[in-house]
């Protein structure tokens, strides 16, 4: 009987999400930005970006991006948009507009989930969007007024504190929050939360790249001769909604992206089981919901009350640490443990494995392929990004660096002296400032009637999207970056698009692609002869939008090193790079 409500509650959300989102389908062309197009269909850049979570690392010439349809949404706040200066703070911000720091950041949450970055565009809410806000800034410090359901978590995350922190500046919380009271955050603590030194980053295992792949068509020979049972734990989160109220789960898809990554990931997961079973499939398949937040979660409670004896896999939770948590376990019933979105990269179980390529992995790959070219490497480092020098010296110790001056600027001199005019140049660029894309991009297209450049970033981020960067600028220099997707033209990505549209009335986005791809994966490897740890170190595969290279990590478990290199082309295309 829980089984069935479960599925039931299920069907009503994607029913609600099915009525509240429609989209439009926009095909991003040249001097195309998330900006220009947030203006174009009256929307914010905000919801360009809960849709699109990779616009976030900039968008692609060509490449398909979910707009909310104007008509079918509520309609966005008044207000105006302003470009972040170098060393503009939201305090400074907020005074200048008359507005408050929460507002600016509900108003910009994708794009700030790295901070405050020059450069960026962000939407500014009018004072009527505001006249309400329970937060307002005073002198040093950020006020706020504890709303029901508020919870000391929630705060922490909102405002990027530690629960120490806010009891220390507001003592009354040791006796616990309540409704009402009124909460001093320090602003300095605010602002230097958004600019965490590169130094704090979790570094993932020692990177060791496997070239001993195959790429086949697991499709080709599937032994479906025994049943096997996959179980999904997914952060679905119903307890927490009124399931029975659809007004109110309507305003809960609107506001959770987390709510909406899960269910648009088990719609694409739900395709995929189809697809299997078409193809003569033999699983046995269960959904739990994982009842997921950052720090917490379902999963003991799950594998307690629930019989694992007979599963072959798991795929999920969301989140690392609960994925580590099943993984550990169940690793004594060798259930393996699929992670299916995150890209921390951290394996310490035999049977874990990570879908989704850490970022340091697709680091390492954009840096083995520079080194495979046998070319002239050299490096455009950001003073700012420390770690990024650190690691291309430790992974690619012939790049040469490029200087500064006393001024701070560029050292052209030194440029010129590195660069080699009988072979390609392939400059790598690290930075997060705008100014400083425009400026370099400048200057090496001005050097490239003397030499044979070409510009290269080990991680696309929103500097390479400002409005003076233009397309044809990074098409000069044919811009080459590590991506864990690409596009895919494809009958079968066809099929997929078509199959989608017609079971959801809607156009799949990434997560519903993630949701597929990694879950028919999973399918396919589970109904080979051999078992899935084998073919996972011995095969390669490639699905709608991704590829599984699985790479045993010295730490244990595997992780993701299916990496795309692609590049700008001359004709604003975008193609991968061999």
């Amino acid at each position: 009987m829980k089984r069935l409500l479960f599925w039931i509650l299920i069907f009503g959300i994607l029913q609600c999400k099915a009525t509240a989102q429609q989209y439009i389908r926009h095909t991003v062309v040249k001097d195309d930005t998330v900006t220009n197009l947030a203006r174009k269909y009256g929307v914010t850049p905000h919801d360009i970006y809960t849709l699109n979570p990779d616009a976030k690392n900039g968008i692609q010439l060509g490449s398909v991006l979910l707009i909310p349809d104007k008509g079918k949404i509520n309609p966005r706040k008044d207000g105006i948009y302003h470009k972040v200066e170098p060393k503009e703070t939201f305090f400074g911000i907020a005074q200048k507009y008359g507005t408050t720091i929460q507002a600016i950041q509900e108003a910009n949450k994708n794009q700030l989930e790295n901070g405050l970055q020059p450069g960026m565009e962000l939407f500014i809410p009018s004072g009527k969007t505001v006249q309400s806000s329970t937060t307002v800034v005073k002198n040093d410090e950020i006020i706020h007024v504890v709303q029901p359901k508020e919870t000391l978590f929630a705060l922490t995350q909102k405002y990027q504190v530690t629960q120490a922190e806010l009891i220390e500046n507001n003592p009354q919380l040791k006796n616990g929050l309540k409704i009402n009271d009124t909460l001093r955050i320090p602003l300095k603590k605010q602002e230097e939360s958004n600019s965490t030194s590169e130094k704090e980053k979790v570094e993932i295992d020692e990177i060791v790249i496997s070239n001993n792949h195959d790429y086949k068509n697991l499709l080709r020979k599937l032994d479906n001769t025994t049943q096997k049972e996959v179980v999904f734990m997914l952060p679905f989160n119903i307890s927490r909604l009124d399931i029975e109220n659809s007004a109110s789960v309507q305003e809960n898809l609107k506001k959770s992206q987390f709510l909406n990554v899960t269910l648009d990931f088990y719609s694409g997961a739900l395709i995929a089981i189809d697809s299997i079973n078409k193809l003569g499939g033999n699983f046995k398949i269960t959904f739990y919901d994982s009842e997921e937040t950052q720090n917490s979660s379902a999963v003991e409670h799950l594998i307690r009350t629930n019989n694992f004896s007979n599963v072959s896999a798991v795929i999920g939770p969301f989140f690392q640490s609960h994925s580590e948590k099943v993984a550990a376990l169940l690793k004594s019933k060798e259930v393996l443990v699929i992670s299916p979105m995150s890209k921390e990269g951290k394996t310490g179980h035999n049977n874990l494995y990570l879908a989704v390529p850490p970022s340091e992995v697709s680091k390492k790959m954009m840096l083995n392929f520079l080194m495979e070219k046998k070319q002239n490497v050299i490096a455009i480092v950001d003073r700012k990004k420390q770690s990024s020098r650190d690691f291309i010296s430790k992974n690619a110790s012939s790049v040469s660096f490029v200087n500064f001056n006393e001024q701070g600027g560029l050292n052209i001199d030194h440029l010129k002296s590195l660069l080699q005019s009988e072979k390609t140049n392939y400059v790598i660029l690290e930075t997060e400032s705008s100014s400083m894309v425009l400026n370099v991009t400048k200057t090496l297209i001005n050097l490239q009637s003397q030499y044979n450049i070409k510009l290269v970033v080990l991680e696309k981020n929103a500097a390479l999207e400002s409005d003076e960067v233009k397309s044809e600028m990074l098409a000069k220099l044919n811009l080459h970056y590590p991506s864990a997707i690409r596009e895919n033209n494809s009958d079968e990505t066809s099929s997929f698009f078509k199959e989608y549209k017609k079971k959801n009335n809607i156009f799949p986005n990434q997560y519903a692609i993630r949701g597929f791809d990694v879950t028919f994966d999973v399918l396919l490897r589970l109904s080979q002869k051999d078992d899935f740890e084998k073919t996972a170190k011995n095969i390669a595969s490639e699905q709608i939008e991704s590829k599984f290279i699985y790479t045993k990590s010295p730490n244990g478990g595997f992780y993701n090193s299916g990496v795309y290199i692609l590049y700008y082309d001359q004709d604003l295309t975008i193609k991968e790079a061999k």
